[in-house]
């Protein structure tokens, strides 16, 4: 090794040999580097340790009601109240039905029941018919406690009721679940108008009905969902 040693010397004090040798000094260093680094990463058994990257963490976009009405209305055909009050959404497969002639411009009330019901002729508003199962209704100076005090507390056929506040599709609602006598369950939805003292009641039956596959009906989940593309006008 030694007389290598001095062999290299030589050639360095040889023209033209010292920038070659430079080169391969470079080099040597670089594989020795190398091997050092390989060898301080491997683990007792052999194998090398790498260290694990920082885990990528992706957030789930927050969902705010239980319907989303730009997939749910997507198809959906809008109704807007004669006042211009507000504006609403429903299915196709549902037909709106007015509480009085339709000739009338202004609908303070009205009824959205599947087209498979109305087929049966015993849904309408009238004698001897079934109410439509969710009806919208507008009502003047009336609030939230009055409407309770008016249509709830004092009815005797009402044995049992209880009030929630909710948020459907960005919009505060008070819900009113109804037991009456007979076991019946009804649902009242109330949203007042914030700039006029005008309370919007939406009332949802608690009765079993069928579509035209036979298959039952869940008004309560077509009423949030319907709620769900709920709209003030501007």
């Amino acid at each position: 090794m030694e007389a290598l040693y001095h062999a290299m010397l030589k050639l360095v004090d040889q023209k033209g040999f010292a920038p070659i040798l430079i080169v391969v000094l470079v080099a040597a260093v670089a594989v020795a580097g190398g091997y050092f680094l390989y060898t301080s990463l491997r683990g007792s058994n052999g194998s090398v340790a790498i260290s694990p990257s920082p885990a990528l963490v992706v957030s789930s976009p927050s969902i705010t009601s239980a319907a989303n009405p730009d997939l749910i209305g997507a198809n959906w055909k809008t109704y807007t109240s004669g006042y211009g009050i507000y504006s609403v959404k429903y299915p196709i497969g549902w037909e709106l039905i007015p509480c009085h002639d339709k000739n009338l411009a202004q609908w303070t009330c009205y009824g959205i029941e599947n087209s498979s019901v109305l087929i049966k002729g015993n849904v309408g508003y009238g004698i001897g018919l079934n109410t439509p199962g969710i009806t919208f209704e507008s009502q003047d100076n009336m609030t939230v406690d009055q409407f309770i005090g008016t249509y709830i507390k004092s009815n005797k056929n009402i044995s049992d009721f209880s009030r929630d506040e909710l948020m459907i599709g960005g919009n505060k609602f008070t819900k009113i679940s109804i037991v009456d006598i007979g076991g019946l369950k009804n649902y009242y939805y109330l949203i007042m108008v914030s700039d006029k003292n005008t309370l919007i009641s939406v009332n949802v039956i608690g009765q079993k009905r069928f579509d035209k596959d036979d298959k039952e009906i869940d008004y309560i989940v077509f009423a949030d969902q319907i709620l769900s593309t709920f709209k003030f006008v501007e």
